[in-house]
């Protein structure tokens, strides 16, 4: 995949996550549902990051079938740029751009391993203490309780006797939730989504959310909420939390203690939360879309509907096997860029007057697998527009399309930038 290709997929998921923060921020925000609320912010992320992935799929599915006429178009072609020798760098900016973020993302993943290992590590030396519904791990560090999955880690010297059922009542209730499968999936998306700042707010609402959930299921169950308050101001100044685990943080303390004494918001929550899910979800799949390659141009037109035109004399816009060079099948015929990107010369006047631009070149694809009709769709200057057409010119033969068992013709279009920079 092509460095403009990630970063094209990173930016439908940026906005598929500003989308779930928009949504949630106007309509969301002040409603205390925070079942619901969880749901729709994670599975929001989730759908932020699987819809681009899986809209060209769906895309296919749902287009109707092609007319079972052929129709005259060309096939765009992915973007090829071309930068004189003299100007071309071993690393361009995107280039730079692009292995700062894989060495973040790389040391990101890192740290997610090593609080796993550091977990595991913490279950393996401390003392278990198995329970019916969860299972308690004693140990000596100096951190806050908090639970993993099943697991929930404490040092007894940290807290009182009488405060522990409430905590370990409280990682109850975190496990019964799976609130640990939120936590993996928010540190996934953080190695990829580290830059986007709406993923770090929608973060710290999930861990919120999280909190208040666990509180309100303790509460409802508790006999004392005043003393359940009280256990979670002295835990939370205990330690350096890890994290991963579902544990008492510090900053969250104060909007738990004013969150277990507010009522839930019932009024218009329905209606709010079904209108959430509508546009948020409908939004991420309109930006998902890529309709690059399916559009025709205007100069396109219904194929020739004489009956007795032979069909290899027509240009298809489609067939059922497509023209393939040196075997590449890909839609993005990479080998064949690759060959017009190895081939292509910047012509030295154009690169001295500091001529550049866009150059779009049509060709079709005989049923010999010849390279035929080669000319400049639109063109920026007649040195730029000979060297594309050159090139193209001399393509090896291709192995041709083939619709109904018989070789056709298929026409392509390749934008070919001239670049300076």
């Amino acid at each position: 995949m092509e460095t403009a290709s990630i970063f094209s997929i990173l930016l439908k998921w940026s906005l598929g996550i500003a989308i779930v923060w928009g949504v949630w921020f106007i309509l969301l925000k002040r409603i205390n549902q925070f079942r619901a609320i969880r749901f729709f912010i994670a599975f929001g992320l989730l759908f932020s990051m699987l819809a681009p992935l899986l809209t060209p799929w769906l895309l296919r599915i749902f287009t109707a079938p092609e007319a079972n006429f052929p129709l005259l178009f060309s096939i765009s072609l992915p973007e090829l740029t071309i930068v004189p020798i003299e100007h071309q760098s071993t690393l361009s900016l995107s280039s730079i751009v692009f292995y700062i973020s894989i060495v973040i993302s790389s040391a990101l993943l890192f740290r997610l391993i090593l609080n796993l290992i550091k977990i595991f590590s913490l279950a393996k030396a401390g003392k278990i203490i198995n329970r019916k519904e969860i299972t308690i791990i004693e140990h000596t560090k100096s951190i806050p309780p908090f639970s993993f999955f099943r697991y929930c880690f404490i040092n007894p010297s940290n807290i009182s006797t009488d405060k522990t059922e409430l905590i370990v009542a409280h990682e109850i209730a975190h496990k019964k939730h799976y609130h640990s499968i939120d936590a993996i999936l928010l540190e996934l998306i953080g190695v990829i989504q580290w830059y986007n700042p709406f993923y770090w707010i929608l973060k710290k609402v999930l861990i919120e959310i999280h909190e208040y959930q666990a509180d309100g299921e303790v509460i409802a169950k508790s006999a004392d909420s005043e003393k359940y308050m009280d256990s979670i101001v002295s835990v939370a100044f205990n330690g350096i939390a890890l994290s991963l685990g579902n544990n008492f943080n510090k900053s969250l303390t104060i909007k738990r203690l004013a969150m277990m004494n507010t009522k839930k918001v019932k009024k218009y929550a329905v209606p709010a939360l079904a209108l959430s899910f509508m546009l948020a979800f409908s939004l991420m799949l309109i930006i998902s879309c890529d309709n690059s390659g399916t559009q025709k141009n205007a100069s396109e037109t219904v194929a020739l509907e004489e009956k007795n035109t032979p069909i290899n004399e027509l240009v298809f816009i489609q067939v059922e096997n497509m023209p393939k060079f040196k075997g590449d099948d890909s839609k993005e015929q990479t080998i064949f860029r690759s060959y017009i990107n190895e081939n292509l010369k910047y012509p030295e006047i154009a690169a001295e007057n500091g001529i550049a631009g866009k150059v779009f070149v049509s060709f079709i694809i005989e049923t010999d697998g010849t390279v035929s009709t080669v000319k400049v769709e639109k063109g920026v200057d007649p040195s730029l527009d000979k060297e594309a057409i050159r090139v193209v010119e001399s393509s090896p033969k291709w192995e041709p399309g083939t619709q109904k068992g018989k070789n056709v013709r298929v026409q392509y279009t390749m934008p070919i930038t001239f670049s300076l920079e």
